[in-house]
């Protein structure tokens, strides 16, 4: 049953929805309170550099001290804290994305590109699809071990391409702060992926002994991939957040379909 101010409202082209029940509960926000979004954004870059470290002094802790022995240390291990830890990066990130692409029409196509892609990626680092893949592909070839993870790269390639191509077509459209901090993350899992490519020669000797640099590469390349997942997944989550507080926040007449107050498309300068 609509309430005598909700009729009111309506007929002077007010939404009485949803929204004018959380503009009740944000009215008297400072323009700082209602940036939570981006700020939001904003610290989980220092979550990454706390979840890489994490990752890198603890992989080499296990090797050095540990002999390998823990496996929740192994940042190559399936199914461990940091394989967890990566997977809900990806799918927050693809969360976020979904339903920003449902409830705000603006940039829709692009954001559920976004949310399929973390969505895999979630999947394949929950399953390590590409890696059992890509090891079957290799034996069945008969390569050496030492470029055999480059057959699983090449699986994962067009995955990780599709992403960094909507997510630098999706930068464009961003505000300067969340724009950044996109790019930062996506620049992160290419730094990840090179580390992979570039990792025959470690493997190789690793192979003759020298087991320290392939250890400290697999350090690096792990937790510097979950950093920029969870850069990713915490921009658009900030930026879902964001979008839903200004649309509660503003007033005025209700606004027309695919209008909606959008931090993904204000170009600020902050």
């Amino acid at each position: 049953m609509v309430s005598k101010s909700g009729a009111r409202r309506a007929r002077q082209g007010v939404s009485p929805g949803p929204p004018q029940d959380l503009r009740g509960c944000t009215r008297g926000w400072t323009p700082a309170r209602r940036e939570t979004g981006t700020r939001l954004a904003a610290i989980t870059t220092s979550l990454a550099i706390a979840s890489a470290i994490v990752v890198i002094a603890g992989h080499l802790l296990n090797e050095l001290a540990f002999d390998g022995s823990i496996s929740e240390l192994d940042a190559r291990q399936e199914g461990n804290s940091f394989t967890w830890a990566s997977t809900v990066a990806a799918f927050a990130g693809a969360l976020a994305a979904t339903l920003h692409a449902l409830l705000l029409e603006a940039h829709r196509v692009k954001l559920g590109l976004m949310a399929a892609a973390l969505a895999l990626i979630s999947f394949d680092d929950l399953v390590r699809l590409h890696e059992r893949l890509g090891g079957r592909l290799a034996d069945g070839l008969d390569l050496p071990d030492a470029i055999a993870e480059g057959a699983e790269l090449l699986l994962f390639a067009p995955l990780l391409l599709g992403t960094l191509i909507v997510g630098w077509l999706l930068v464009g459209e961003l505000s300067a702060k969340p724009a950044r901090q996109l790019r930062l993350g996506l620049s992160l899992l290419v730094v990840a992926v090179v580390l992979e490519v570039f990792g025959a020669p470690t493997r190789a000797a690793a192979e003759s002994g020298a087991d320290w640099s392939n250890e400290l590469r697999i350090a690096l390349e792990e937790g510097v991939e979950l950093a920029g997942l969870i850069i990713v997944g915490g921009t658009l989550v900030g930026l879902l957040c964001e979008s839903l507080i200004r649309s509660a926040v503003s007033s005025g007449p209700a606004l027309k379909r695919g209008s909606e107050p959008d931090p993904v498309s204000e170009h600020a300068t902050g």
